[in-house]
C-alpha cells in the first residue's frame, strides 16, 4: 500500500523484454494500491460490514458440518466441539497444495478425522453433502456468474480474446 513502486520494480525485473507484460503489471497494481487505498479511507460502515461478513462466512463454514450432521440423524450433544476442531484442522490442510490442484485432499482428510468418532457409512455419505454443499454448489454459482458476466460484456471479451488468438498464430 505505501510502496507500489518497489513492487513494481521486483515483480518488472522478471519482464524485462517485454514491455507490454511490464505496462500490465504496473497497472494492476496501480488498480489493487488504488482499491486498498479507496477501501481504506472509504466509510467505516464499509468496512465494518465487511468485517462482519467474514465473521458470518467463516462461522458457518465452521458450524454447517454439524448441522448436516443432525440433518443425518446423529446426536450432537456430545461431539459438536469435536467437529469444529475437525473443521479448523481441515481449514488449514484446505490452504496446504499437497498434490496438483489438491485433488482429494480434502475428503481424504475428512474421512480419516471424522471417522475416528462417527461410523464410517455415515461419513461417506456426510462428506458427499458436505462437498456439493461447499464445493461444488460454488462451482455451479461461478459458472452461472461467469456465463452472465460474458454475455453483458461479451463485445469487449470478444476482442481480448481476438488479440491474444492473432498472437498465438504469429
Amino acid at each position: 500500500m505505501f510502496k507500489p513502486d518497489k513492487i513494481k520494480n521486483i515483480l518488472c525485473r522478471f519482464f524485462k523484454n517485454n514491455e507490454k507484460i511490464k505496462n500490465k503489471i504496473e497497472q494492476e497494481i496501480d488498480y489493487f494500491n488504488n482499491g486498498l487505498w479507496h477501501f481504506a479511507n472509504g466509510k467505516k460502515l464499509g468496512v465494518g460490514l465487511s468485517i462482519l461478513c467474514t465473521i458470518l462466512l467463516r462461522t458457518a463454514e465452521f458450524v454447517l458440518p454439524v448441522i448436516i450432521l443432525m440433518g443425518l440423524g446423529l446426536k450432537i450433544r456430545n461431539i459438536w466441539v469435536l467437529c469444529i476442531a475437525v473443521q479448523a484442522i481441515l481449514v488449514i490442510l484446505m490452504f496446504i497444495p499437497l498434490t496438483p490442484g489438491g485433488s482429494g485432499i480434502v475428503e481424504i482428510s475428512m474421512f480419516s478425522l471424522y471417522a475416528t468418532f462417527i461410523a464410517s457409512p455415515i461419513v461417506a455419505v456426510f462428506i458427499a453433502i458436505y462437498r456439493v454443499v461447499t464445493y461444488y454448489l460454488t462451482l455451479i454459482a461461478g459458472g452461472i456468474t461467469s456465463i452472465h458476466v460474458f454475455k453483458q460484456y461479451g463485445r469487449t471479451l470478444n476482442i481480448a480474446v481476438n488479440t491474444f488468438n492473432d498472437r498465438q498464430r504469429l
